[in-house]
């Protein structure tokens, strides 16, 4: 027969609730990383995205453009706004596992030189949330 005392026991409890967390962490689970950027004027520009995740499978993006609040719209040249991932940054573990960490984002905005616009982004998909893995 063994006997435990309550300190054992507590240590115990607590080394089997830790190991409990950290496979929990490991497992995959759908993740959302979400951002805001301004863009400031029409034209051409690159956003860096680092994901707080490792995404297991490449995420879905999805984005939409808004104006920033006070800007007037002008019939005949009112904003348009695209963006796409040009490139994906990602961790391989050999031999069969790539991890995505981050993507770059590409912009394309048209109308008045000066127009301020917002890109919100999103990137949807299964996910790590252990940075150790």
């Amino acid at each position: 027969m063994i006997l435990m005392n309550i300190e054992q026991f507590r240590t115990s409890f607590a080394a089997e609730q830790s190991r409990i967390r950290d496979i929990k962490s490991v497992a995959p689970a759908s993740a959302q990383v979400p951002g805001r950027v301004l863009v400031n004027a029409t034209g051409e520009a690159f956003i860096d995205v680092d994901f707080p995740v490792r995404f297991s499978t490449i995420p879905y993006f999805t984005c939409g453009f808004e104006i920033m609040e006070g800007e007037v719209l002008t019939p005949g040249d009112i904003p348009t706004g695209r963006a796409f991932v040009s490139e994906w940054k990602t961790i391989e573990r050999l031999p069969f596992s790539v991890y995505y960490t981050g993507a770059k984002i590409c912009t394309v905005t048209t109308g008045p030189f000066y127009q301020k616009m917002i890109l919100n982004f999103c990137f949807t998909g299964t996910a790590l949330t252990n940075p150790s893995i």
